[in-house]
């Protein structure tokens, strides 16, 4: 016997969103970046970011010194394509974040933290290491991304920023 198409089916279980966390504390908004890097995610990617169209603040990023003059204005959607590139050109990226020092002040919290970036494709693979600044605020209740300074250590393709 044929089901009727009209019949209620059962409801599938909700999509976590590939990890995401509503970030309302530090530790929360650097697991989701670390989430993004693995599972190559550039939309949980981006959420991370404040969007520049809601007018409150513009998102900016400061390289290192040493390649700061070659990369000049870096924009939200320059850091988002950044990214996109980075998936399609690496088979794997991980993004390891390590001794985080939080200092919260009024809306905003700056975190400083060691970090490792291992970008793979067979048979070769790029790192990265360095510490970050990130520059984050509460809109309203969740952490956004404002600004971010890259001080890179070490990487295998010289004084390059990742």
């Amino acid at each position: 016997a044929c089901a009727n198409p009209f019949d209620l089916r059962a409801v599938d279980e909700p999509d976590s969103g590939g990890g995401y966390v509503l970030p309302t504390e530090p530790e929360q908004m650097l697991a989701n970046l670390q989430q993004a890097f693995a599972t190559k995610d550039e939309i949980l990617y981006g959420r991370s970011f404040a969007d520049t169209l809601a007018g409150r603040e513009d998102f900016y990023f400061f390289p290192d010194p040493v390649n700061g003059p070659f990369i000049g204005v870096w924009p939200l959607a320059r850091e988002l394509s950044h990214f996109a590139l980075l998936t399609r050109e690496f088979s794997t990226l991980d993004l390891t974040f390590t001794e985080a020092q939080n200092d919260f002040q009024a809306d905003s919290v700056f975190v400083r933290v060691a970090y490792v970036i291992n970008l793979g494709n067979e048979g070769q693979s790029d790192f990265y290491r360095g510490d970050v600044l990130f520059k984050m605020r509460y809109d309203p209740s969740y952490l956004i991304i404002y600004g971010w300074e890259d001080f890179i250590r070490e990487s295998s393709r010289g004084d390059c920023t990742w």
